[in-house]
C-alpha cells in the first residue's frame, strides 16, 4: 500500500513521479536531466578521443649515474646559505652528487657567487666542478676556474678553494701559473690567495706583475718570490727578491713596495728595502746601490725622477770610453734625475760622503771626502757644480806619476765648491773655504780660501769671501758677523820658504808664484836633503841661518829662480838688513838687487890696527844696490853712502869687493864726487880705490884734496895769543894735487900732481866735511 502522500500525488497528475527522497518532482524535469547527463558523457568521450589522437609516443629516458659512490644525484642544483637573514653565498651547478658522509659534489659546470657586503667585495668563481665539505664552509672548484670581483679583478687557474669562515680564496695550478688581470695590470704566480676581508691578493710563489702600457703610461714589469696586492690601499708588496723593469732601468731589492695614486694604474713611487740596486742600461747614470731606497716615478714614463738612497748608498756613473766613471758613496743620498732618467741632475748626500772621479792618463785622479754634498745641474747635461760641506778632504794622484813635481796632493777644508764636467768626468775647478790646508810632497799651505784650477795647476789663496752667519746686536737687529780687526793671512811652507800674505797665487809646478798684502817671508837654509830643491843665498848672509823678508808684494819666477819683493821691502838676518822699494833675490846664483831708497847694514870682516880680522857693521844708503855672488861684488849706485867704524865714504857709485868667503873685504871702489872721511881727515876726489890688505887709499881727481886738522905754532899764526882769550876754531891743512895715496896703517899721506897739477898746501879754519 502506498503512503497517503504518494497516493495523493498520483491521483492529482499521472505525469509526476516520486523522488528518491520522497519529494515529488514533475516528470518533464526528470527527462531533461537524463538528457543533459547523456550529452555530457558523449562530449567527454569525443574530447579525450581527439586528444589521444594527437599525443606522440614518448621514448623512455635512460639515466646514467655520474659517481657510483654517490647516494643521491640530482640535476639543476642550487645551494644557498643564509646567516642571520643575509645571503652568504649561492652555488649553482648542473648536477649535484651527495655522499654518505654528507659531503656534496657539483659537476658539469658550477658557479659560486658571494654577494656584496658593506665592507666586503662581491666576487664569483666558476669552473667544471666543485666540492663542499659537510659544514658547507669550504668549497673547492676544479677545472677551467675563473675568478672575478666587482672591482674588475679577474683570474684564471685550474683549482680554487674558498673558505667561507676565513673569507679566503686560494687559486693554484700544478701545471702553469695562475694569471690575474684588472684594468692596466696583469699578474701571475704559482699560488694566489684572495683575502676578501682585507681586500688583498697574495701571490705565494714566482710572482709576476705587469703594469700595462697605454697612451698615458709606459709598461712596468715586477717580479719576486712572493707578492701582496692591497687593492683598497693602492699598494703592492713584493718579497724575497724583487726585480722591477721600467724603461731603461732595472731595480733590484730584497723587498719592494709599489704605491699607486687615485687611479689604479697611476704608479707614483717605489720603496726598495734590503740590498737595493738600480741599474741603467742606457745613459750616464749606470748604477745606484743602498740598503733601502725610495723612488718617485714619472706618471707617464714610470721611470725614476727622484730617488732617496739610505744606508751605504752608492751612485756609479758611466764614463766616456771607460768601463767605470765617477762614484759617490754616502750614508744617505737624495737624487733628482734628468727628465729622461739617464743622468743625475741634482743630489744631496750626507754622512761619510766619498766622490771618486775616474782615472785618466792625462789627468790626475781625484777623490773627495766630506760629511755633506749638494750637487746642482741642468736637465740637459746633468750635474754642473758640487758643494762639499764639513770635514772636506780632497786627494789627488797622477796615475802615471810626475804630477807637476809631486805625485800626491791633499787638501782639507770646511767646504769645497767645485765645477764639474758633464757626467762627472772630472773636476776642473775647486774652491776650498774655511781653515784650508793644502799638502803635497814639497809644501804645506794654509788659508781661509783656496781656489784651485786643476787644469793649469794654479792655486789662488785669499781671505774667505763668504760671510759668517749674522748675529743679533743688543737692540735685536741682525748684523753681519765681520770683525775688521781680524785679517785673514795665508801661509805657505816648503823646503826653502815660509811665506805669509793676504793673497797668493801659486803655480804648483814651481814656475811662478805671487803674493801680496802684509807679506812676510822666511827663507829657510837648505836642509841638505838631495830630494829637496837647492838654493844659493848671497854670501853677505849666513847660509845656516834664516833670512826674513817683509814687503807688500812678491813675484817669483821659478824658471829663473828669482824672487822679487816690492813695496816697503825689508830683508834681514840678525844685524844684516836691506831696505828698499824693491828687492830681487836670485836663488839660483845667489845674487841680490835692491832699488828705491836703499838702506843696508852688512857685516864686513876688516883688519884692525893689529892686523886682526874683526867684524865691522857697515851701513849704506843709495838709490840701488846690486850684489853679484859670482864676482863677490856689491855695487851701490846713486848718491851712495857708506858709514862704518873704519871711515865714511860717499860717491855716485861705490863698489865693494869681497874675498872668496864673501865676508872679508878685499877692496872698495868709488866713482863720482867721492868724499872720504875717517878719523880727523877727509878727502874729496873723482875716484877712489881702497885696498884692505895694506890699508891703502888711492884717490884721483882734478884736483884731489885732503883736509887734516892740525895744531899751529905761534910762528904760524898771524897774531899773538891774548891771555885768557878762548881758543879759536880748530885749524885744518888742505893739501891738493892730482893723486893721493894714504896708508891707514901707517897714517901717512902722499900727494902727487902727476905733472898736471901743482901740489899745494894751505892752512885755514876747519870746516868739517858733512854727508
Amino acid at each position: 500500500m502506498l503512503p497517503d502522500k504518494a497516493v495523493a500525488v498520483s491521483n492529482r497528475d499521472s505525469s509526476n513521479i516520486w523522488t528518491t527522497v520522497g519529494r515529488w518532482v514533475p516528470r518533464w524535469q526528470v527527462f531533461i536531466r537524463w538528457g543533459l547527463l547523456i550529452g555530457l558523457t558523449v562530449f567527454t568521450w569525443f574530447l579525450f578521443t581527439a586528444i589521444g589522437d594527437r599525443r606522440e609516443v614518448m621514448t623512455p629516458v635512460s639515466f646514467q649515474q655520474a659517481d657510483p659512490e654517490a647516494v643521491m644525484e640530482s640535476s639543476g642544483s642550487e645551494l644557498i646559505q643564509n646567516a642571520s637573514g643575509a645571503e652568504n653565498f649561492l652555488l649553482e651547478a648542473t648536477r649535484q652528487l651527495t655522499y654518505a658522509d654528507g659531503s656534496v659534489r657539483f659537476v658539469d659546470g658550477v658557479t659560486l657567487k658571494v654577494p656584496q657586503l658593506p665592507d666586503r667585495e662581491r666576487f664569483e668563481i666558476s669552473g667544471d666542478e666543485a666540492a663542499v665539505n659537510q659544514t658547507q664552509s669550504t668549497f673547492e672548484i676544479f677545472g677551467n676556474v675563473k675568478f672575478s670581483t666587482a672591482g674588475g679583478l679577474a683570474a684564471r687557474t685550474e683549482k680554487a678553494s674558498f673558505s667561507n669562515e676565513q673569507n679566503l680564496v686560494v687559486m693554484e695550478d700544478d701545471e702553469s701559473p695562475t694569471t690575474m688581470t684588472r684594468p692596466g695590470l696583469e699578474a701571475a704566480g704559482n699560488q694566489v690567495i684572495y683575502d676578501r676581508i682585507e681586500s688583498l691578493i697574495r701571490i705565494q710563489g714566482n710572482a709576476e706583475v705587469h703594469l700595462l702600457s697605454d697612451e698615458n703610461h709606459a709598461a712596468v714589469d715586477i717580479s719576486s718570490s712572493r707578492a701582496v696586492l692591497a687593492q683598497a690601499d693602492r699598494v703592492m708588496f713584493f718579497q724575497d727578491g724583487a726585480i722591477v723593469h721600467t724603461g731603461n732601468m732595472i731595480l733590484e731589492a730584497d723587498e719592494a713596495t709599489a704605491y699607486f695614486g687615485e687611479e689604479d694604474t697611476a704608479l707614483e713611487r717605489l720603496e726598495l728595502i734590503g740590498q737595493t740596486r738600480v741599474l741603467s742600461s742606457d745613459g750616464t747614470l749606470r748604477e745606484m746601490l743602498a740598503e733601502q731606497a725610495t723612488l718617485l716615478l714619472d706618471p707617464i714614463t714610470r721611470q725614476p725622477q727622484g730617488t732617496d738612497l739610505m744606508g751605504n748608498a752608492l751612485i756609479q756613473m758611466a764614463s766616456t770610453g771607460q768601463e767605470l766613471g765617477s762614484q759617490i758613496n754616502a750614508e744617505v743620498i737624495k737624487v733628482v734625475l734628468t727628465p729622461d732618467s739617464r743622468n743625475v741632475m741634482a743630489l744631496d748626500a750626507v754622512g761619510d760622503v766619498i766622490l771618486k772621479l775616474p782615472d785618466r792618463l792625462d789627468y790626475p785622479s781625484q777623490q773627495i771626502r766630506a760629511q755633506g754634498l749638494t750637487g746642482t745641474g741642468t736637465p740637459d747635461i746633468g750635474l754642473t757644480s758640487l758643494l762639499f760641506d764639513r770635514k772636506v778632504e780632497y786627494q789627488e794622484t797622477l796615475v802615471n806619476g810626475g804630477l807637476r813635481g809631486s805625485n800626491e796632493r791633499t787638501v782639507k777644508a770646511d767646504q769645497l765648491e767645485a765645477s764639474v764636467e758633464p757626467s762627472l768626468e772630472s773636476l776642473p775647478m775647486a774652491a776650498f773655504r774655511g781653515d784650508v790646508t793644502f799638502e803635497d810632497q814639497t809644501r804645506q799651505i794654509e788659508s781661509q780660501n783656496i781656489e784651485y784650477d786643476v787644469l793649469s795647476g794654479i792655486i789662488t789663496l785669499g781671505p774667505d769671501t763668504q760671510k759668517a752667519p749674522p748675529v743679533t746686536d743688543p737692540t735685536g737687529q741682525s748684523v753681519d758677523n765681520i770683525d775688521p780687526a781680524v785679517e785673514q793671512i795665508s801661509r805657505l811652507v816648503d823646503a826653502t820658504n815660509t811665506l805669509e800674505a793676504s793673497t797668493m797665487t801659486i803655480s804648483l809646478d814651481g814656475v811662478s808664484m805671487a803674493a801680496s798684502g802684509n807679506l812676510q817671508n822666511v827663507l829657510t837654509p837648505p836642509s841638505g836633503d838631495p830630494t829637496q830643491p837647492s838654493q844659493t843665498m848671497p854670501a853677505l848672509l849666513d847660509s845656516t841661518e834664516r833670512v826674513n823678508v817683509s814687503a807688500d808684494t812678491l813675484s817669483y819666477d821659478g824658471v829663473k829662480d828669482i824672487a822679487i819683493y816690492d813695496g816697503n821691502v825689508r830683508l834681514w838676518q840678525g844685524a844684516t838688513s836691506f831696505v828698499g822699494e824693491s828687492i830681487a833675490v836670485d836663488k839660483g846664483s845667489g845674487g841680490l838687487a835692491v832699488t828705491g831708497g836703499v838702506r843696508s847694514t852688512i857685516g864686513v870682516m876688516r883688519l884692525d890696527e893689529a892686523a886682526q880680522s874683526v867684524l865691522s857693521m857697515t851701513q849704506a844708503t843709495a838709490d840701488s844696490f846690486t850684489y853679484d855672488e859670482v864676482a863677490r861684488h856689491g855695487l851701490y849706485e846713486g848718491e851712495a853712502l857708506l858709514l862704518s867704524g873704519y871711515g865714511d865714504l860717499k860717491a855716485d857709485t861705490i863698489s865693494i869687493f869681497f874675498e872668496a868667503d864673501g865676508q872679508t873685504l878685499d877692496r872698495m871702489e868709488a866713482i863720482g864726487s867721492v868724499m872720504l872721511r875717517f878719523d880727523e881727515r877727509w878727502a874729496t876726489g873723482d875716484t877712489l880705490i881702497y885696498f884692505e890688505s895694506d890699508g891703502r887709499y888711492e884717490m884721483e881727481g882734478a884736483p884731489v884734496e885732503i883736509v887734516e886738522t892740525v895744531e899751529l905754532d905761534e910762528s904760524e899764526t898771524d897774531q899773538p895769543a891774548t891771555p885768557n882769550q878762548p881758543p879759536g876754531p880748530p885749524q885744518c891743512r888742505t893739501t891738493s894735487g892730482k893723486a893721493l895715496t894714504f896708508y891707514r896703517s901707517t897714517d901717512t899721506v902722499s900727494m902727487d900732481g902727476r905733472e898736471q897739477l901743482r901740489t899745494e898746501s894751505r892752512s885755514h879754519p876747519c870746516s868739517p866735511l858733512t854727508f
